[in-house]
């Protein structure tokens, strides 16, 4: 059963710092879906968040 949902399988978001970044996204969206930012605001502060998180590993 699991082998046969391999063909659907996609790579997970893997960094060094990838609990981090992944909260960062998960955050933007509720403010989004809450209407507390809008869809562009809310991920464009998560991206740079995640730049300034990142940042030594560039």
């Amino acid at each position: 059963m699991a082998r046969d949902q391999l063909e659907h399988a996609v790579a997970e978001l893997s960094t060094f710092e990838g609990p981090r970044v992944t909260q960062l996204l998960n955050s933007a969206l509720e403010s989004a879906i809450t209407l507390q930012k809008s869809p562009k605001e809310a991920l464009d502060a998560a991206q740079a968040e995640a730049d300034a998180i990142l940042a030594a590993y560039r």
